[in-house]
């Protein structure tokens, strides 16, 4: 019970760290927020946070170069997003006007004016909404109304009823008025039929209101989850920037979610050319970030792996990967200790102790990871265990269908619930089915048995 509870616990510190990392990264890994270190008071402050501001200067101006070799760089580079605003290209253009001078007087005055002040959050609000109500007078003088707004004006607005005496018609009038023709009294008959009625048809393209279709729409992420994906775009360019971004094109990488899944936040991985222990905090679309673990030896040779203090990391780990072989990286099969009973000698306190390590791809199974079919596609392809035949339809080979090969391929000696469990995690089948509506759903007739909603 008390191993029950400390691995909630463990959890639940694991997710609240890795959003406070993320959250604190997006200010790290972005301008305007970047270059608050040049109002810092020491000199090497400002310049060790220049040379950063460098580093992600000459990153952002090298990838926008090489957007069109593929879709791919085009895709990390609006991923970064802030680029398209106006404010970080006059920072980064001030930058390398000044040759990246850390105390140029100029570069101070854009970020004192910009950040220097009262930062309450009364004082703070109150200048948001007074810039946002002079940028809706200033584009409210010039706007004409459009159609529907005239008309709605036009039927509202007490002008037309009340600013000079007028003879409004009676009923008698009214009647006159719309049996005098044939043709408009065919038309009020039709009044609000949606079928008789005719309506504008949307020119895709030429009106500003539709100006892609419906199938053309692209919908990101917005708020913390966008800044946080801008942060790990901004972070992989810069990690592969000297290799020209080859590795963003990598197959393992351009299906960026498979190099994800492999690095489930939660679990604890080892680099191997470092032989750098860490637990993964989560993975944003292009990278993942660990938090450093070391690794302490007990008396009776067992390992153990606690956290780093704080202090001691001084720069966030990411944790790139662009394949699934044994060259980089390695998932360190672990097991939690109570506090009471870790070897005296290492201190106390919570601890995991290592048992082995295995490769990123069983050890994502295990933890019961979800797989896109494409990645299940990728999977089988190079583990060599590609099916022939499925189960769908004319025998094509669905996604369950390479779940299961994966599964039977890397584990053939599971058992049948085990090797169960970690297909219906490949699916997305995260809730278990009772028996009994089983059973009540294999003796359905034929008509419903054909129904989508029951086959699902």
């Amino acid at each position: 019970e008390e191993l029950r509870v400390l691995e909630q616990a463990v959890v639940f510190a694991n997710e609240l760290a890795s959003n406070v990392v993320w959250s604190q990264l997006a200010r790290r890994y972005a301008l305007p927020a970047a270059g608050c270190v040049l109002l810092a008071e020491k000199d090497e402050e400002k310049e060790e946070g220049m040379a950063f501001l460098k580093e992600i200067t000459e990153t952002v101006l090298r990838l926008r170069t090489q957007t069109g070799r593929n879709k791919l760089l085009a895709e990390l580079m609006r991923d970064i997003a802030w680029t398209r605003e106006s404010l970080p290209l006059e920072m980064m253009a001030a930058f390398r006007q000044s040759e990246y001078d850390a105390h140029d007087p100029d570069t101070y005055d854009l970020m004192y004016a910009l950040k220097a002040g009262t930062s309450s959050t009364k004082d703070v609000l109150e200048s948001t909404f007074a810039h946002l109500t002079d940028v809706s007078k200033r584009h409210s003088k010039n706007q004409k109304m459009a159609f529907y707004s005239r008309w709605l004006y036009a039927i509202c607005a007490p002008y037309s009823k009340d600013a000079a005496p007028q003879f409004f018609p009676n009923r008698e009038a009214w009647l006159t008025y719309r049996t005098s023709d044939p043709e408009l009294q065919k038309v009020f008959g039709q009044i609000g039929n949606v079928k008789g009625s005719v309506l504008p048809e949307i020119q895709y393209g030429r009106d500003r209101r539709f100006p892609q279709r419906p199938a053309q729409i692209v919908y990101r992420h917005a708020g913390p989850l966008s800044h946080m994906k801008s942060a790990g775009a901004l972070a992989l360019a810069m990690h592969d920037v000297n290799n020209n971004f080859n590795n963003v094109q990598h197959s393992w990488l351009g299906a960026w979610d498979l190099a994800g899944a492999l690095f489930t936040a939660g679990g604890v991985f080892v680099y191997l050319p470092t032989f750098k222990y860490c637990i993964s905090l989560g993975f944003k679309k292009w990278c993942a970030v660990g938090l450093p673990l070391k690794l302490r030896n007990a008396a009776d040779g067992k390992e153990y792996l606690s956290a780093s203090s704080l202090d001691a990391v001084a720069e966030p780990f990411f944790m790139h990967n662009f394949s699934i072989s044994l060259e980089s990286w390695q998932a360190v099969e672990v097991q939690l200790v109570l506090p009471c009973c870790m070897p005296p000698e290492l201190g106390g306190g919570v601890g995991l102790e290592a048992t082995g390590m295995t490769d990123l791809l069983p050890a994502a199974l295990k933890r019961g990871t979800f797989f896109t079919r494409e990645a299940l596609q990728k999977f089988t392809r190079v583990q060599g265990c590609t099916p022939t035949q499925g189960s769908g339809k004319n025998h094509g080979v669905v996604k369950v269908d390479l779940a299961v090969a994966l599964v039977k391929h890397l584990f053939p000696d599971a058992p049948d619930a085990e090797a169960t469990r970690m297909v219906n995690a490949c699916m997305g089948r995260r809730k278990e089915i009772s028996p009994e509506l089983l059973q009540i759903l294999a003796n359905l007739d034929p008509e419903n048995e054909s129904d989508g909603l029951y086959k699902k």
